[in-house]
């Protein structure tokens, strides 16, 4: 059962029915929301997702705690990304680091047999809005947050008058390719930064895409042969965000490679779960994972200001 074929009538009968059907339903829920989470958040665009093996884990010495022990460079510190709280303090130095998964579960939702009834608009909506985007949100935030600690750390960070443009790019590439001696493999921006761009890249691009640029908007998703990921996620990425450094327009991020930065893995996959109790529905989503940053030069920050 692919999203087209989780329509309301579906969904509803499925519930109505109980039993077997509750479980298939939850099976094609989840597909669809392993799915929906991988497509809405950037983490897994700067790292890709990689499914862990049972082979794979490794225990903490405290406790029989799942982790996966990576290796990094000599002479580069790591910091693991907490999906749960605040950025941990300690960093991790010599031949690897562990990444630690943490449970992430999405808002219950509630409702009753009438209210599903009354649903108008695709029951797919209510589960990306509700679910997938609060699971999403997560991960990002905390893997911000996490960058943001690193570049405090490394004073990789500057701060650029104007709006996005190739003289904000080359600030942010002198951070971490001259100040950090890291390649970088990606830039992550806001919507509002691309726009931004794509405004001005008619003079910023030349003549001879002009015309094209006209007709259909600034297409490529590469700048300077730096492929740029645009996130429409601006409350991690700018300067109202939480821990930021006042008002500004945006921040801008430089990744390097992932070979050079770091790990991004999932243990679980999100399962979704679907009960019924008298006429009240409840719906819940929860997966496991873990992600860490090999090496904090890997990571640099321009604030448009």
């Amino acid at each position: 059962m692919n999203r087209e074929n989780i329509t309301n009538q579906k969904f509803l009968d499925a519930v109505m029915a109980g039993g077997e059907n509750l479980q298939k339903l939850a099976s094609a829920t989840s597909f669809f929301i392993k799915d929906g989470v991988r497509e809405k958040s950037f983490l897994d665009e700067v790292i890709p997702l990689i499914t862990v093996q049972k082979e794979d884990l490794d225990r903490r010495i405290e406790d029989d705690f799942p982790m996966v022990l990576c290796e990094i460079e000599q002479g580069a510190e790591a910091k693991r990304i907490n999906f749960r709280g605040k950025p941990d303090d300690k960093y991790f130095t010599g031949l690897k680091y562990p990444v630690l998964f943490d449970k992430i579960v999405s808002p219950f939702i509630r409702k009753s047999e009438a209210e599903l009834m009354t649903i108008r608009h695709p029951i797919t909506q209510v589960i990306e809005d509700r679910i997938i985007k609060d699971m999403a949100r997560v991960r990002d935030e905390a893997f911000i947050d996490t960058c943001d600690a690193m570049v405090a750390d490394t004073t990789q960070f500057a701060n650029f008058a104007g709006n996005f443009c190739r003289a904000a790019i080359a600030a942010g590439l002198d951070l971490l390719e001259g100040t950090g001696n890291q390649p970088c493999g990606c830039i992550l921006i806001s919507k509002t930064a691309w726009n931004q761009y794509n405004a001005a890249a008619a003079i910023e691009e030349g003549n001879d895409v002009v015309t094209e640029m006209v007709r259909t908007g600034y297409q490529s998703k590469t700048v300077m042969g730096y492929k740029v990921i645009v996130t429409q996620k601006p409350f991690y990425m700018t300067g109202t965000k939480s821990g930021g450094l006042g008002a500004c327009k945006d921040y801008i991020y430089f990744f390097s490679p992932p070979d050079y930065l770091g790990h991004n893995f999932v243990l679980q996959e999100p399962t979704f779960q679907v009960k019924k109790e008298m006429d009240i529905i409840e719906m819940v989503c929860w997966g496991f994972y873990g992600a860490g940053i090999g090496n904090k030069r890997g990571v640099a920050r321009i604030r448009l200001t």
